[in-house]
């Protein structure tokens, strides 16, 4: 009877291995936190823009934007991400905006969208807002 070596992986191998997985991990998470955040951020959007349909509603009806959301006829659905968006009366080129929450956002400083009278969306307060492309 012959006796064989026993198969198997060395402890080089082994490591070899999990220093080319966590290589490949640490290029994809930070794309993946990326393409989500974005998405996040398209809800922000359509909730933009459908304040600023309601906005020019209400312009047409009364003269004039309104200095509050409430006076809006439009259902904001609420968020786990942002808060409750809201009219920027000081600046009367932004008719609205809504800013990330804090709490939920771990990838630096959160991030303002607004959208403007002719519908021009823009993104202040981060450097992340050039990964989301604003």
């Amino acid at each position: 009877m012959r006796l064989t070596a026993a198969s198997g992986y060395t402890l080089m191998e082994i490591l070899f291995v999990a220093v080319i997985l966590g290589i490949v991990v640490s290029l994809v998470v930070p794309q993946y936190s990326r393409n989500i955040e974005r998405v996040k951020a398209g809800d922000a959007v359509k909730i933009l823009q459908a304040l600023r349909e309601a906005q020019e509603i209400y312009k047409f009806d009364n003269g004039v934007y309104a200095g509050d959301v409430n006076a809006l006829e439009v259902s904001i659905p609420g968020s786990n991400f942002f808060d409750p968006p809201s009219v920027v009366a000081a600046d009367p080129s932004v008719l609205a905006q809504i800013t990330r929450k804090a709490a939920t956002f771990n990838l630096g400083d959160p991030y303002t969208l607004r959208i403007s009278q002719i519908g021009v969306m823009t993104c202040a307060s981060s450097s992340y807002c050039s990964q989301l492309g604003f």
